[in-house]
């Protein structure tokens, strides 16, 4: 088990503009932003039938800056976050993982989950992977005000040499 809580002041050269009652405007340098918050998850090996990983974990941050003016990077950062991830052996040798993210982003504070699965099956130094993400098709904008893809679906190949 892990348990990391986590406190931070960010100097950066961001600049905005504040407003005054009169409707004038003037430079507001913004030179700290405090991000303070608590990441915890518990993770095991597990021999539970073809349930062979567990993992839950859980993050919450305040990011607070020091003027009044709200820039990108306030906004921009994550607020929640839970984390379900479980890996299995299946029949064939297949091994699979499954993830569950709930997500809440300071931009719009509603939570979304998000559902990945990945499958994966060796044949000697061939591996083959096949991974789906999003399988709800969930909308919410991401990091870097990035809308979060929609459904979709990769089928690789790895050689190890």
């Amino acid at each position: 088990m892990s348990l990391q809580l986590t406190s931070r002041v960010v100097r950066g050269g961001n600049h905005s503009f504040a407003i005054d009652s009169a409707g004038n405007a003037s430079a507001e340098n913004i030179t700290d932003v405090d991000v303070r918050g608590i990441d915890c998850s518990y993770s095991m090996q597990l021999e539970l039938g073809p349930l062979a990983f567990l993992r839950i974990g859980l993050m919450y941050q305040d990011v607070r800056a020091s003027a009044r003016a709200t820039t990108a990077y306030v906004a921009d950062n994550l607020r929640t976050q839970g984390i379900l991830e479980t890996r299995w052996v299946l029949p064939f040798d297949i091994r699979a993982a499954y993830i569950a993210r709930a997500v809440e982003r300071v931009t719009k504070p509603t939570v979304y989950v998000v559902h990945d699965i990945r499958l994966m099956r060796s044949f000697g130094s061939v591996t083959i992977t096949a991974e789906a993400t999003n399988l709800t098709d969930q909308r919410f904008i991401e990091t870097g005000w990035v809308v979060v893809p929609p459904r979709w679906a990769r089928l690789g190949a790895a050689v190890t040499l």
